[in-house]
């Protein structure tokens, strides 16, 4: 029976060919983003899985380099004209293309992108220097629906804490028990879909050198992924367990994509981890009579 590895950083992953990319604007003043699409869960204060405030989705941004590398980091981008975005976005994905945009004046903060006022979504081409799309960089793309997939859950440790749940208990809810995320998501695809943990371990502690009380949760999602090279390489799925102290939200993933992050206690809730997945695979709620999740055939 294979049971969490609790490894050092350094001796657990090999460094890669390819550096994480520094996340900054080009010399021309132009930041180039790759979008993404997150769907955010926000939770009541007794951190009940059950009871939700709010669910939206927040739009992202990976930023391309002046080198040609889209960086691991992800930033929240926020613009005004969010309809624009969210048209183009739709657009794109439905032909199966990702949609870069161009903003003049635009820089980055520690969590977000800042947008100069008046800007005015830009689709733009895959720029021709780009240098790890696909091979490397696997963000928008979706996780086969089938077959073997690999999943590592990243249990996340700052200065000031750790997830209340332990990493022994992670991997008993994500692969062992009879309810785990792993059997549950055999059981809905019929067979078709079997996660199985990564050789180098199914949950990994990575202690960062950042705070949570206070800070942002793509901030600290952002501290883990400048620790190593190349984590998405990894696993077909990579799930964060981040300790409290980042707000009042519950977990939220890229859709499609391999990234899912839950808050604290959120990583073992298997209704929440399955949901997220279900997003990675790229299904959206499902609606049924105007009702959100009111359908059978979304996450």
């Amino acid at each position: 029976m294979r049971r969490p590895r609790k490894l050092s950083l350094l001796l657990l992953i090999v460094r890669r060919f390819l550096p994480v990319a520094e996340a900054s604007s080009n010399d021309k003043g132009q930041l180039v983003c790759l979008v993404g699409s997150e769907k955010i869960e926000y939770k009541r204060s007794d951190n009940n899985v059950d009871s939700h405030l709010w669910r939206e989705t927040e739009y992202t941004c990976n930023p391309v380099t002046g080198d040609g590398y889209i960086s691991e980091l992800t930033y929240g981008l926020e613009i005004p004209e969010v309809g624009d975005l969210k048209e183009a976005y739709r657009e794109f994905s439905n032909l199966g293309l990702d949609l870069f945009i161009t903003i003049e004046g635009g820089t980055l903060s520690e969590d977000s992108v800042i947008v100069p006022e008046g800007y005015h979504v830009q689709p733009t081409p895959m720029p021709n220097n780009v240098r790890n799309r696909p091979q490397r960089h696997r963000r928008l793309s979706r996780p086969d629906s089938e077959g073997d997939l690999t999943a590592i859950v990243l249990r996340i440790i700052a200065q000031d804490g750790e997830p209340d749940i332990s990493a022994e208990k992670l991997y008993e809810l994500t692969f062992e028990s009879d309810v785990s995320l792993k059997e549950q998501m055999k059981r809905c695809s019929f067979g078709k879909l079997r996660i199985e943990p990564t050789r180098w371990g199914g949950v990994v502690d990575v202690h960062v050198n950042s705070t949570a009380d206070g800070n942002s949760r793509r901030a600290l999602v952002n501290s883990a992924y400048a620790s190593f090279d190349d984590v998405r390489s990894m696993a077909d799925f990579i799930m964060f367990v981040l300790p409290p102290g980042t707000g009042d939200w519950g977990a939220f993933a890229a859709t499609p994509g391999q990234q899912s992050v839950f808050h604290n206690e959120w990583g073992g809730f298997i209704g929440a981890t399955a949901h997220e997945i279900g997003h990675n695979l790229g299904l959206e709620h499902a609606y049924y009579d105007g009702n959100e999740y009111g359908g059978l055939d979304g996450s």
